[in-house]
């Protein structure tokens, strides 16, 4: 059986509506989903990855320093 996902607090995702917000909270058993995520002006949404989601699926900052 696999393990439920786990996004970590504070990861950055990319939400249905297209905008980019930070989790700040697991809502889910055991840090699981769904979460709450603030947008930067501070607005929240609840959010549950997509079942084919992955961490690293995010694209990276654009100020992001280079590997």
């Amino acid at each position: 059986m696999t393990q439920p996902l786990k996004v970590p607090v504070g990861t950055r995702v990319t939400t249905p509506s297209g905008e980019e917000g930070d989790i700040i909270e697991a809502l889910g058993r055991d840090g699981t989903a769904p979460y709450r995520v603030k947008y930067a002006d501070g607005r929240e949404f609840v959010w549950t990855p997509p079942p084919d989601y992955a961490l690293g699926d995010e694209p990276a900052p654009e100020n992001a320093p280079l590997p």
